[in-house]
Parts: structure tokens; sequence; C-alpha cells
């Protein structure tokens, strides 16, 4: 997942161009964002929380606590809880692929496929900087929900932006395996 450099960017960049106002809330996040990095996402969901509740923040630095947060989330598998937060963050930034992204695999995990085909697309619509991940998961879904046509085009996508991962032509040689097999069954 994307996050921790553009995280600390935006953190760096709040506390850089914030009054005294803020000071309090980008301390708190400041905070948050260190308890992420020591893998503390219970104490980062506490100070991001209070950080958001202050009311200090901007657009642009409650986007990176409201992302800060939806990733302790996610790393606590508090899906739901993320999927708010990103929904409060594409409500800031909404062209923010890797919101959109980010949003897609919680929609996922929580079982929400055609939430997570959607934000999956808009991610690769937005110009999420790792498409071939968007692709090769939308493929996963597709191929789980038995269209392989769709699979296989995503799959195909994904290999023309990243053509030395491995996982996808697995996927491929598989696909292909499976539909030699169901022709010659015929």
């Amino acid at each position: 997942m994307v996050g921790k450099r553009w995280l600390a960017g935006l953190f760096c960049a709040g506390i850089l161009l914030s009054g005294p106002a803020a000071a309090d809330a980008l301390s708190d996040a400041g905070t948050g964002f260190d308890a992420m990095e020591r893998g503390n996402y219970k104490l980062a969901v506490r100070y991001y929380t209070r950080a958001l509740w202050s009311g200090e923040l901007n657009d642009g630095e409650a986007a990176a606590v409201y992302f800060g947060r939806a990733f302790a989330y996610i790393k606590l598998q508090e899906y739901q809880k993320a999927e708010e937060d990103y929904d409060e963050l594409i409500e800031l930034k909404p062209d923010d692929p890797s919101a959109y992204y980010n949003r897609a695999v919680t929609h996922a995990a929580d079982g929400d496929l055609k939430a997570a085909l959607a934000d999956y697309t808009s991610a690769i619509w937005y110009g999420y900087d790792d498409s071939y991940k968007a692709f090769f998961n939308r493929g996963t879904i597709y191929e789980s929900q038995g269209d392989l046509e769709a699979a296989v085009a995503d799959f195909k996508e994904a290999q023309k932006l990243a053509p030395d991962e491995p996982r996808i032509l697995e996927k491929l040689e598989a696909l292909d395996g499976q539909s030699k097999s169901a022709a010659g069954s015929e």
C-alpha cells in the first residue's frame, strides 16, 4: 500500500506551513505517525483521532491524518473504520488515486467485491502510480467471479506495466491452461 513517504511529506509540509493554532493537532498527528513507524497502531489511531477532533487541521493536513489513521485501521484489521476514513479522504481529495486503491483493498478484505472493483477502476482512472497492482487485483476479483475474459484482459494490462512481475505471468499461464483444458473438454 501507499503511505509512509507520502504521509511523512504531508506532515512536514503541514508543520512548516501551519500557524501556531494548529501546532497541537500537528503534534498529535506527528505522534500518531511516530506510533505507526513503531508498529503501535492503536496508539496511532488515538493520536490521529485527537488531531482530527481538534478542528485545527486544514484540508490537506486532515487528508494526511485520515490516510494515516485508515492505514492503522487496516493494520488492526478494522476494515470498516478504514473504509470510513478513506471515504473522508476522498471527500477532501476526490482525485487521489492512492485513496481509491487503498479503499479497494479494504473493500476486498471485507468481501465487498463490487465496491472493490469500482475503486480499483477509479485508482487506474486517476493514474495510480502502481497501476499494475490495481489491474492485477481487479483481475483477481474477476477471476474469482468466473469472468475469465475480463481477468485475462486485466492481467495483460498489468503485464504491460510490470513485465518482470512473476505473479502476473503465473496468473496468465494458469488461466491459459484453464481455457485450453475447457476447450479440450468440449
